[in-house]
């Protein structure tokens, strides 16, 4: 039977092929269970992960579209655009938040207020040769350029659906220390934001008294006035406790079961192999014995 099916060639059906493993059925056997006892030594040395998350979302405007005519006719009244002033682009700092959430100055940051976490990926073994380290760097690579390369690669940042949220997720084999690192991730890279944007609008106060210092005119000292005035109060909301860039959504969290291994897929894998790989040993064996008759 396997040899008339062997000698069809390309004009095999799915019958034929049926009747192929058929006859190969003591081959695929034997694979499957030298392959089946080499997965459970695997899965055995395998350490388990868990995958940690949080949902996060840009910060909502200082000022909704709704208010813009309010604050618009309060701003013909002063003389002064409190408005335009006061609204922040969002948008374009979270997105600053997603680039700066994995980059070497928070790392650098997260070393310093989370011990445990470098020694943590240090340490940590390979996922598919559980004898080799996952990560070996080069000693000229600082600690936070070490560090920010591995969150690179293991912190996944996807769009939540259709919502203007985003899901930060990471797999890692400590339940307590994963959601940590979220959490520092989100709180540092907050936090570093908002102290550039502070930065960023002390120094344009200090520039503006300069200036106002230097001028004689009373019609341009009353505008760098104004000025002032607008750069002091953006400097107060960012003195403001609360989210700047970015807010939790959802706070961090563990999932409850193993997310790595998954000791069906491997079987399943092991099982198509043993398919394969027994056809293969039993269509070569019955060429041979074919062309010795």
């Amino acid at each position: 039977m396997g040899l008339d099916v062997l000698n069809k060639g390309h004009n095999r059906t799915l019958g034929d092929i049926v009747a192929l493993f058929w006859a190969a059925k003591l081959y695929i056997l034997g694979f499957l269970l030298v392959l089946c006892a080499l997965c459970a030594l695997w899965l055995m040395g395998q350490p388990n992960y868990y995958r940690a998350s949080m949902l996060i979302g840009p910060v909502e405007p200082l000022f909704s579209a709704a208010d813009k005519a309010l604050y618009e006719a309060q701003d013909a009244q002063s003389s002064t655009p409190l408005y335009q002033m006061k609204r922040r682009d969002s948008t374009i700092e979270f997105q600053q938040f997603l680039k700066t959430m994995r980059g070497e100055s928070v790392a650098k940051a997260v070393i310093a207020n989370a011990q445990g976490v470098l020694p943590y990926f240090e340490t940590e073994q390979d996922k598919v040769f559980p004898w080799r380290k996952r990560y070996g760097f080069d000693g000229a690579y600082s600690e936070a350029l070490q560090l920010s390369a591995i969150l690179k690669d293991r912190v996944n940042i996807q769009p939540d659906g259709l919502t203007p949220f985003y899901q930060v997720s990471i797999l890692m084999r400590e339940r307590a220390l994963a959601p940590q690192l979220l959490a520092a991730l989100y709180d540092l890279s907050d936090d570093q934001l908002r102290a550039q944007a502070m930065q960023t609008v002390t120094g344009h106060i200090a520039y503006l008294k300069q200036r106002m210092e230097a001028e004689r005119s009373r019609d341009y000292r009353k505008l760098l006035a104004s000025l002032i005035l607008q750069e002091e109060y953006s400097l107060m909301a960012l003195q403001a406790e609360g989210a700047f860039a970015a807010q939790i959504i959802e706070q961090p969290h563990v999932s409850p079961y193993v997310v790595w291994p998954k000791p069906f897929i491997v079987m399943f894998a092991a099982a198509l192999i043993s398919f394969m790989l027994g056809s293969i040993l039993y269509s070569y064996v019955a060429g041979i014995k074919q062309r010795k008759a």
